[in-house]
């Protein structure tokens, strides 16, 4: 594919989505990191020496919070730059297509991680990617999918704040694109957000949460169905018992 956009008789250069996203170097996860991505692991069920994939490291703040929690870590990517990078910091990386092609390679897995990632692909390249997925997760392994929530009101910003973005999820919809493969939601809910572990930060989380459930009642009562009004939804995936019979 091209890298650049032909307009008239001048030519326009895509701009760097990494530079864009402002991810010029590795970062150290930050405390608020920490609390976050403690509440992750803990939603997965994971312990100590877990076998964790990232899709989409980005900055690398996960696999800097995962090496330093004694977690085993790899990341996945499809930015050279940023594949190097992190390689150069002894981090074990992988291109995305070579996960795809070959997701038994970094298996099994107890847990695969994809915040904010699955938007930016078409409906055809997430069969690839949730089919990855499920190859690559050992028996009772899981998935936490960060994704916008489309069947929110309040998820356009998100949704079409980002150019590079080719798909939005409902629950449905989520349901139907894993018809094909061995995975399952377990758990659909608001994304855990990235904030301090602080007394004010819980009221603060607790009280959006209120207010987003009168919201969804609110919605039943005027239009007949309730809405899911987070912005930011969470999907955690398990194979099926009849799928991991086969597997």
């Amino acid at each position: 594919m091209s890298n650049s956009i032909q307009v008239d008789r001048g030519e326009v250069s895509r701009p760097s989505y990494s530079r864009w996203k402002h991810w010029t170097q590795l970062e150290q996860h930050s405390d608020a990191d920490d609390h976050r991505y403690r509440r992750i692991v803990s939603a997965l069920g994971l312990r100590e020496g877990a076998t964790i994939l990232e899709i989409g490291f980005g900055a690398g703040t996960f696999l800097s919070w995962a090496r330093t929690n004694r977690y085993r870590v790899t990341g996945v990517e499809v930015d050279p730059v940023l594949i190097d990078r992190a390689a150069a910091a002894g981090y074990r990386v992988i291109q995305y297509s070579e996960f795809v092609a070959n997701p038994a390679s970094v298996g099994p897995l107890d847990a695969v991680l994809a915040l904010d990632v699955a938007e930016h692909l078409s409906a055809d390249q997430l069969l690839g990617f949730f089919g990855a997925i499920s190859a690559s997760l050992d028996y009772g392994g899981a998935a936490y999918i960060q994704i916008p929530n489309a069947g929110s009101p309040l998820s356009n910003n998100i949704q079409f704040g980002d150019p590079t973005h080719q798909f939005a999820f409902t629950r449905g919809s989520l349901d139907y694109i894993l018809e094909g493969s061995r995975l399952r939601v377990v758990a659909w809910a608001a994304a855990i957000p990235r904030t301090p572990a602080t007394m004010m930060s819980r009221v603060v989380e607790r009280t959006r949460l209120a207010g987003f459930n009168v919201l969804r009642g609110s919605s039943r009562l005027l239009c007949g169905t309730g809405f899911d009004w987070w912005p930011v939804a969470a999907a955690i995936l398990r194979m099926d018992s009849h799928s991991q019979e086969k597997h």
